[in-house]
């Protein structure tokens, strides 16, 4: 178990890894390209005469404004425009003296600065060549943090493509943390709630919050939408207010659950909510001047969150309580440390396009990966037993309320699949000839579905045989796709080769002390194949009883619809076929009766003559199929065939004719082909009934006996 839980943080830490990864990486290719192509940020001419590149220049060095030139090219296309990022700067733009652009911003709820705005400024075919001068102004008094960034000369379509390129992963990652609170709040929905599970609405809510700040850190809001306030004020609201709903959710995971530590996490909310909003509204600061403040705000949070972690394990520990949290302390630890690294990054200065939070963004995504898996572990072990007892009311419904045992079954299937989230549920019954057959199977919507029907039919021997064993100790099945399964049961292995099958989980259906088949799951999840295993124990005895109730009514069905002699279908099945077909065309119709049946009973006695008609009966199913021949009574013999023309049912009568002669008996035979609509079915079988007696004459007019024929008599 430690293992496994081992390999999961591995696996969600090396997902996050391969995520900030890309999302560095493609930033830096769609900059390079932009670099490669139409770059303009080298050769301007700032104010004291000084060859600048733009990239380089922060008001901070020239005491709060600062004015470069440098002339257009020779040659300009339409499209073209000077494409930029400005941060907490009012921008001015002028051609040779004239002013073409202005860009400024009033004091917002969170002070002076907007954060970063991207523009696009269009230029004309005329002004090539002509000087263009832009001045950039700090909108802070102290005149600081004033720049512009990634100047490009080039379609502004192309420049903001280039710059969506670049955000799409961090986005991506932004949107995905938002949709994992969205789907704990729907969890919370749909699940009871109990007082001992882990406050999902809280930890829903955190990451619902934290995907917007994350999305609007990467700029992507201010390029599409041009909100430029709205996500200044949006971006600092959420980096306070996602705070409090962790702590409350970290508060729930915890037994002890003292209320001095909720009482602490409203209070330090209450305090850092009163620290900034009483700094801007009364004192008139700007909040992008108190980063120490939230700083400290983060790290009290973090100690918070420690102390209650530690204060839980020694009361679980003296209390006798199991404590296993591996996932919130790798969860914890990762989100302390990247939103860390990203602080001091931030506080050097240092900051790329995609916003402050490229390390941040890692952490929520370890984080809440990490809770999430933590968080729903917690809540279906409470939920397990209620899921089983649930299930097995809901079996005994379908056991219960179905008019046929063959519907139950099905939609049993269909309710397993569903219900464990399993691509295929399937049944194999005992033919009682060395063979399972696969007699039932379900597959989800898009599941894989294996061409190969080889595994349809599986052998006792050799495979059956070792299962069989297991039931009988375990009374179900877990089967891993692995070496271990390769030496138990090689043909088992094989299947799940050929069918890509990872996982197996198969319960047996016992009747009387007999396997009678067996009952089976593939890819059931790992952490549920355990408790999906005992609950398809559980349900196989009701599966057990509505296959024997399906083969009690199959059994009388077939006794009022067959011949118990022949196995040829009766003359009620035959009223029933005809009711069905109705006017189907064209059909042909044979009326068939055995020559020499009388003489051989008063012969060789009644059961000579029950192997004749045995044999006659085989040789026309043999040609027309166990589906379309009926035996009306004693040596008489109506058959069906649907064949498209009438050479091909000529050709099917001969076929008869052959099987029959081969096994050394004699039948006459009238046969008709119908395509006219007109015709009656009963004018049909009168002309059919007439050639046959035809036949039938001439057959004894041969042998110069007539006496066994007791129509003609």
């Amino acid at each position: 178990m430690q293992k496994k839980t081992r390999l999961k943080q591995i696996a969600v830490i090396v997902i996050s890894l391969i995520q900030i990864a890309l999302m560095l990486s493609v930033n830096i290719l769609a900059d390079r390209e932009r670099l490669a192509t139409s770059d303009y940020s080298y050769d301007w001419v700032n104010d004291r005469g000084e060859i600048v590149r733009l990239d380089d220049l922060n008001t901070t060095d020239y005491g709060g404004s600062v004015s470069v030139t440098k002339r257009l090219p020779a040659t300009l296309d339409e499209t073209d425009a000077l494409c930029f990022i400005s941060n907490n700067s009012a921008i001015e733009i002028y051609i040779d003296g004239r002013p073409i652009y202005e860009f400024t911003q009033e004091p917002n709820f969170t002070g002076s600065g907007y954060g970063i705005a991207y523009h696009t400024v269009g230029l004309h075919e005329e002004w090539k060549g002509c000087e263009v001068k832009i001045t950039v102004s700090a909108l802070f008094k102290d005149g600081h943090g004033g720049y512009i960034k990634k100047i490009s000369l080039e379609e502004s379509q192309a420049y903001r493509g280039r710059i969506i390129k670049g955000l799409l992963i961090p986005l991506i990652i932004s949107f995905s943390i938002m949709l994992i609170g969205v789907d704990l709040l729907f969890v919370r929905v749909v699940l009871p709630r109990k007082k001992s599970q882990p406050d999902l609405i809280a930890l829903g809510i955190t990451a619902i919050l934290n995907g917007i700040w994350l999305a609007n850190d990467t700029g992507f809001y201010r390029l599409v939408l041009n909100t430029v306030v709205f996500s200044r004020v949006i971006d600092y609201i959420l980096m306070h207010a996602w705070v409090l709903p962790l702590l409350l959710f970290m508060y729930s995971v915890t037994r002890e659950r003292k209320r001095v530590f909720k009482a602490i996490a409203i209070g330090l909310a209450a305090l850092d909510a009163a620290i900034f909003l009483g700094a801007r509204f009364i004192l008139g600061i700007d909040m992008s001047t108190l980063t120490e403040f939230l700083a400290a705000y983060y790290v009290c949070a973090t100690v918070l969150i420690a102390a209650m972690l530690v204060s839980d394990r020694k009361y679980c520990k003296a209390m006798g309580f199991e404590y296993k949290k591996p996932f919130f302390y790798s969860a914890t630890l990762a989100l302390v440390i990247c939103g860390f690294t990203d602080l001091l990054i931030y506080a050097a200065g240092v900051r790329s396009v995609t916003g402050r939070a490229d390390f941040v963004r890692l952490g929520f995504c370890l984080f809440f990966l990490l809770v999430t898996i933590e968080t729903v572990r917690a809540v279906s072990n409470e939920q397990s037993s209620v899921r089983r007892e649930r299930f097995i009311n809901r079996m005994l419904h379908y056991a219960v309320s179905a008019n046929d045992p063959d519907d139950s079954i099905k939609a049993i299937m269909e309710y397993f699949g569903k219900e464990f989230e399993v691509p295929h549920s399937y049944i194999f019954e005992n033919q009682r000839n060395g063979i399972f057959h696969n007699t039932y199977e379900w597959f989800a919507e898009g599941a894989y579905i294996p061409e190969d029907s080889s595994y349809h039919d599986v052998p006792f021997e050799g495979m059956i045989d070792g299962l069989y064993v297991v039931f009988n100790k375990e009374h179900r099945l877990i089967v891993e796709y692995s070496e271990e399964t390769k030496e138990f049961c090689e043909p088992l292995y094989a299947i799940m080769t050929r069918n890509k099958i990872k996982r197996m989980v198969l319960g047996p259906l016992e009747y009387q002390g007999e396997l009678i088949g067996f009952l089976g799951l593939d890819d059931a999840p790992e952490e549920n194949s355990k408790e999906i295993a005992d609950i398809t124990w559980l349900a196989s005895y009701f599966v057990t009883q509505l296959i024997m109730q399906r083969n009690e009514k199959r059994e009388l069905l077939r006794n009022s619809h067959y011949d118990s002699l022949t196995g040829a279908k009766n003359r009620r099945a035959m009223d029933e076929f005809e009711e069905q077909q109705g006017d189907v065309l064209p059909y042909g119709l044979v009326m068939c009766d055995i020559n020499g049946l009388k003489r051989l009973n008063d012969s060789e006695g009644h059961e000579a003559g029950d192997a004749l008609i045995i044999d006659v009966a085989d040789g026309l199913k043999e040609a027309f199929g166990e589906e379309y021949v009926f035996r009306l009574g004693g040596d008489e013999f109506v058959i069906y065939s649907f064949d498209g023309t009438k050479d091909e049912f000529d050709d099917r009568v001969a076929l008869a004719r052959a099987a029959i002669k081969r096994r050394g008996r004699s039948v006459s035979m009238g046969a008709v082909y119908v395509t006219d609509a007109s015709q009656k079915r009963e004018e049909v079988k009168a002309e059919a009934d007439a050639l046959m007696y035809k036949e039938k004459e001439e057959y004894y007019k041969d042998r110069n006996d007539r006496r066994n024929d007791r129509r003609l008599l």
